[in-house]
């Protein structure tokens, strides 16, 4: 009994101990703390268990009694006695002694008082917990009179987990809540509050949300080196496109660095990408920030202005760092230089003195550091009236200028420019080449100009001792200047004055005398009879006396005897002439030198086009007399003669030196005119001259012509022309006179046409002869007084009153005039017959008219009448 009722009163105290600190664990929660809410931290057995702190405390405790568990083997559990069992109930019947017994036996088995066991989470500085949330899912023995009590509790205050009266082994029917804490930290425990609790006690939680908030945002420290743009104020910045600045920067917070960013003007700010995104299984939730800014100062300011940076930083409550920025002075505007040649306006272009070069830097705002040139040589300071260059060369001045903006290794913007001059104040070198043998009338000068280059020359000739100097056509080939002259007709000493320049005005000059002529004297011999080959200088041919060599007024005639001289003779027979020649000579090659010269001569090729216009029509009046040093005749040539109308001309030459040896393989032209005084000559024929220096040719048939052979010399022998005159007489036809049969007083239309062409215009060509048939002379002349530019004419003629019948013959005879290139010359003769016959006569013209139709082939026998044919020439 006694021990019942201490075991009564024991319970009773145990209960009133339990209510009292039951009570005590319900009162007021605390206000709420202020601050910026962090992500909900999520605390579970395999996630962010390392948060909490496990702890068990308590002297004599079972074996049974389980320790603090460990994270991430199971929900979070707090036990004890979990290997006790509960006391043994009162049977109905039975002894009360054995069960006493056993009781007292459970109740020895119990935990102490003051035994307890819990979980604690703590934050760190800077983050208050405001609110928790723990889901109790089992509970045994919790506030049910077991001695047993669960409460959470904080800085300031406590909270149970479970109301008393709860009964035994219950399931917790959700989450508990703890709200407005506002402390650093937070607890759960399961503790023994009486003098012994044998039953077992258990909190088993699977989760628990602690809701934190922190009040001050993070700290951002900037890398403030030479090589940061953070410490660039107070002077100007620049950057090369691709060289940005960089900026390092780290940040700092308890719930760790969010977002981590750079402002840079209006634009949008840099973020720092290598942020990894925020965790609720830490209480930094972010990690702490270290990166480094690259900023190209271009991208924001182009040219030249400020630049605003702005440093901003947010941690895993929002909160941002104080203000941090600063402004920059950029100067991205091209450093330049611009360089000038005052007295050379075109620097690309030879000067022969020297150049001033001037220099004009522009720095945008940060102004001009320094500026230096260097020509050739090391740079220096430019000089304050600009920069002379003098010499002989190509000069290439460069000059740079530097601003007072850095870059991010410290260097200065700078821009270079350069301008490159030509110096030329030296004279052409100038020589005089040796005479060329093979072509002695060439005036031939090297000339070289290493700098500004030659720009051409001049080559002049005077007779020596006098100022009449004579320009000759100069080739420039790029190494020489190069002239011709033409020798002929030049006889003693000539000065040659050569002179070039380059191509800023430096000259040069030579002069060389020579002895002239240089070149052979050449003859041309022509004729339409065969020539001897000749290769000796008698066996020249002679003129015919009786036909002396004329010129038409209208020829030019060569300013020298010494040119050589070409004559033309008509073929009037087969007769060979063949002069005297000696044994073995040999031919004459154009292109050797024939006769030497002074030495050191040189001169200008007549074969040139332009060069032999004056000299290559010389005659055979102009020719020297031949000499008869081989021979003792000498062939004779005809250079005027008649050829009929309508019949060719052929041609027989020979050309060879003035000594008499043939020249051979050379062109000759055959130029004919008509003889009509317009000078109008064509090349009729060309001709090469065979290896005795002879040549043949025909021309075709044509009128009254001026024929020239004309050969136009080589460099080495001088030119030859020779002409001859060829008359052919007019060619005229009586195509109808109507009637033929006519009385007295009337009038006869005769028509006919002159051949050849070329009819002079407004001229009096033509007259018509008349006469009588049988009786010598004329009887009356009659001029026609106009031809048709075709040739053809017509004209009338009216017979007188007269009686009787008298045949009477008409021509036409062409007139002398000097734009007519035909001789005087006649048509055939027709017979008109003029009367009525008498009867008789009408019967045997009757008879005759028979006799003419039964003639074969219808033909006209009166007609066939000596002395009544038209055709008939008297």
């Amino acid at each position: 009994m006694l021990r019942q009722t201490l075991k009564r009163a024991a319970a009773s105290t145990t209960l009133a101990t339990l209510a009292a600190f039951v009570a005590v664990l319900s009162g007021s929660p605390v206000a709420e703390a202020a601050g910026n809410q962090l992500r909900p931290l999520q605390i579970s057995p395999s996630s962010g268990c390392n948060l909490l702190t496990a702890y068990t405390a308590g002297t004599g405790l079972p074996a049974w009694s389980g320790a603090a568990p460990s994270c991430g083997t199971g929900p979070f559990t707090l036990a004890f006695n979990q290997g006790n069992t509960p006391p043994p109930a009162t049977p109905a019947h039975g002894v009360a002694t054995a069960g006493s017994a056993l009781s007292e036996a459970w109740l020895l088995t119990g935990v102490p008082g003051g035994a307890r066991m819990g979980y604690q989470i703590s934050a760190p500085s800077g983050i208050t917990i405001n609110e928790v949330v723990y889901d109790d899912s089992q509970l045994e023995n919790i506030a049910n009179g077991r001695g047993w009590v669960g409460f959470t509790y904080w800085n300031g205050g406590t909270a149970p987990v479970h109301r008393n009266g709860t009964a035994v082994d219950a399931a917790a029917s959700g989450p508990s809540l703890d709200t407005n804490l506002n402390t650093t930290y937070w607890g759960i425990e399961l503790r023994c509050v009486q003098s012994e609790c044998p039953w077992p006690g258990l909190i088993q939680l699977d989760a628990i949300t602690v809701y934190a908030s922190e009040a001050q945002g993070p700290s951002i420290s900037p890398v403030a080196d030479a090589g940061s743009l953070w410490a660039q104020t107070g002077h100007w910045i620049w950057n090369a496109p691709g060289n940005a600045w960089s900026l390092p920067v780290a940040g700092a917070d308890a719930s760790g660095v969010c977002t981590l960013s750079l402002g840079v003007g209006t634009s949008t700010p840099i973020a720092d990408p290598s942020l990894p995104p925020p965790s609720n299984s830490s209480w930094q939730e972010c990690q702490p920030a270290s990166w480094t800014a690259a900023v190209d100062t271009r991208d924001y300011v182009s040219g030249a202005g400020q630049l605003p940076l702005t440093l901003q930083a947010t941690n895993a409550a929002g909160l941002s760092n104080g203000p941090m920025s600063e402004t920059l002075n950029v100067d991205n505007d091209p450093v330049s230089v611009s360089l000038s040649t005052p007295n050379d306006p075109n620097p690309t272009v030879w000067v022969n003195h020297a150049v001033t070069v001037d220099a004009t830097p522009s720095t945008g705002p940060s102004g001009l550091g320094r500026m230096t040139c260097a020509d050739g040589g090391a740079a220096q300071s430019y000089p304050a009236g600009g920069l002379t260059v003098d010499g002989d060369g190509v000069r290439t001045v460069s000059c740079t200028a530097w601003n007072n903006a850095v870059d991010p290794q410290g260097s200065h913007n700078s821009g270079t420019s350069s301008v490159t001059v030509h110096i030329d104040e030296a004279s052409p070198a100038l020589s005089l080449e040796p005479v060329n043998p093979n072509d002695p009338t060439g005036v031939v000068a090297d000339v070289s100009d290493s700098e500004s280059g030659v720009a051409g020359g001049s080559i002049e000739m005077a007779p020596a001792g006098t100022g009449s100097w004579t320009a000759l056509p100069t080739t420039f080939t790029g190494s020489q200047l190069v002239a011709h002259f033409n020798d002929a007709g030049m006889r003693g000493q000539y000065t040659f004055s050569v002179r070039s320049c380059d191509s800023v005005g430096n000259c040069s000059s030579t002069a060389r005398t020579m002895m002239l002529p240089l070149r052979t004297q050449a003859v041309s011999e022509v004729s339409l009879e065969q020539l001897p080959t000749t290769r000796c200088g008698s066996a020249r041919p002679q003129h015919d006396a009786a036909a002396p060599p004329e010129r038409s007024r209208h020829q030019q005639v060569s300013e020298t005897r010494l040119a050589g001289a070409s004559a033309l003779r008509l073929e009037a027979g087969g007769g060979f002439l063949r002069p005297h020649a000696p044994a073995d000579p040999e031919p004459l090659a154009s292109g050797g030198v024939l006769t030497g010269g002074s030495s050191g001569s040189v001169g200008l090729s007549l074969s040139h086009p332009a060069q032999r216009s004056s000299i290559t029509r010389a005659t055979m009046a102009q020719q020297e007399k031949p000499h008869k040093s081989c021979g003792t005749f000498a062939a004779r040539l005809t250079t005027r003669a008649s050829v009929a109308f309508g019949q060719p001309v052929r041609l027989r030459g020979l050309l060879m030196s003035s000594a008499g040896m043939p020249i051979a393989g050379q062109p000759v032209a055959i130029l004919t005119a008509p003889d009509n005084g317009s000078n109008a000559f064509a090349q009729a024929a060309a001709v090469t001259t065979g290896p005795d220096g002879s040549w043949t040719a025909t021309l075709p048939p044509g009128p009254s012509r001026i024929i020239e052979a004309s050969y136009p010399g080589s460099p080495t022998i001088l030119p030859a022309t020779g002409s001859a005159t060829v008359i052919t007489p007019a060619k005229i036809e009586i195509t109808r006179v109507t009637p033929d049969h006519t009385p007295w007083d009337s009038t006869v239309r005769i028509i006919g046409r002159v051949l050849g062409g070329y009819i002079p215009a407004s001229s009096k060509l033509l007259r018509l002869d008349l006469g009588i048939v049988g009786i010598p002379g004329l009887s009356k002349i009659q001029g026609i007084p106009n031809v048709s530019p075709d040739g053809t004419f017509t004209t009338t003629y009216k017979f007188a009153r007269y009686q009787g019948v008298v045949r009477f013959w008409l021509q036409v005879s062409s007139l002398r005039e000097a734009d007519f290139p035909f001789s005087p010359a006649h048509s055939k003769r027709w017979i008109v017959t003029v009367g009525v016959p008498t009867q008789k006569k009408k019967t045997r013209h009757a008879h005759g008219s028979l006799a003419k139709r039964t003639t074969s082939r219808g033909r006209r026998l009166h007609h066939r009448d000596p002395g009544h044919h038209h055709r008939r020439r008297r």
